[in-house]
């Protein structure tokens, strides 16, 4: 890492000042100098700020090593890049490389958050949360009984509950991740195969480590 001015190309304005921070003026013509962490390699589409024609390196070691100009040596060069973005489901996630916290980082950070459409998280109630427990556990009892579509009933029924609010809290995910793993389980039995790859998928959205709906 090193320090020096970072700064926007062309190639990624559109982005910078439509999507990203718009509520920064002329936030393609940002400018700030920060010592960062920077990276090669980085998409086209997926640049945010990096090293820009007029860029000069400001760290002593550079200096004392000779280096001066940080800039990249032409319009399509590979150019260190400390500011970056990358689609992911529908939204983003951002990179910052800046190893101390500048006013400006802070910044675009900020903008950055008031530009995304974030949706609350919402908390089931602790009798949500009691209801959804003792339905798991009645298609458990059912399930060891061998009463399939009695299981079938209370998993979706507890899942009824929950709703989309499966990231409102540890306790509220855990129980979804259950739910729907035992789901997934019992339709496998009543070789519903489709549904039971499709609850098995839901699952691993709301938890990618889970075994069992591997």
């Amino acid at each position: 890492y090193y320090r020096t001015d970072w700064g926007a190309r062309g190639e990624s304005m559109a982005l910078i000042e439509g999507e990203l921070f718009p509520s920064i003026p002329e936030a393609g013509k940002f400018v700030f100098s920060a010592k960062a962490c920077s990276y090669k390699g980085v998409p086209m589409e997926e640049r945010c700020f990096g090293v820009t024609e007029r860029s000069r390196h400001q760290s002593l070691s550079m200096k004392l090593a000779g280096k001066d100009s940080a800039a990249p040596k032409g319009e399509d060069d590979d150019y260190d890049v400390s500011v970056a973005t990358k689609a992911y489901g529908k939204g983003r996630i951002m990179y910052f490389g800046d190893v101390n916290g500048e006013q400006e980082t802070a910044e675009l950070v900020e903008a950055f958050c008031r530009a995304s459409q974030c949706v609350p998280f919402e908390v089931c109630s602790g009798d949500e949360l009691a209801r959804v427990a003792a339905l798991r556990v009645s298609g458990n009892d059912a399930f060891k009984a061998g009463l399939l579509e009695d299981a079938l009933s209370a998993y979706e029924e507890g899942l009824g509950v929950i709703g989309g609010r499966y990231w409102g809290g540890d306790v509220q995910r855990e129980e979804t991740v259950k739910l729907l793993s035992n789901r997934s389980e019992v339709l496998l039995r009543l070789k519903r195969h489709k549904d039971a790859a499709e609850s098995a998928r839901l699952c691993l959205e709301v938890d990618e480590s889970n075994v069992k709906a591997r």
